[in-house]
């Protein structure tokens, strides 16, 4: 979490003033709104995350895998 707070300030500070704070109000109801929808079998988050491309990402870090090689690179290595 602490890496989440020093990028979104790094993201505000980069953006400087061409964020406004009407923006700003309106993210924030964005985010409030999603979280109205939410419940126990519905998370809204989640989809939010699917369609700014944040679970994908985890998901590859999470899930690395070497480079798969074949037996003759395997031998031409050593």
């Amino acid at each position: 979490m602490a890496s989440l707070v020093k990028h979104q300030y790094a993201f505000a500070k980069d953006v400087g003033l061409t964020l406004t704070q009407e923006e700003w109000e309106l993210a924030i109801g964005f985010l409030t709104r999603t979280r109205h929808l939410c419940h126990d079998e519905r998370q809204e988050f989640i989809l939010l995350s699917d369609t700014l491309g944040f679970s994908m990402s985890v998901d590859a870090i999470n899930n690395r895998h070497p480079p798969v090689r074949s037996p003759s690179s395997r031998r031409s290595a050593h």
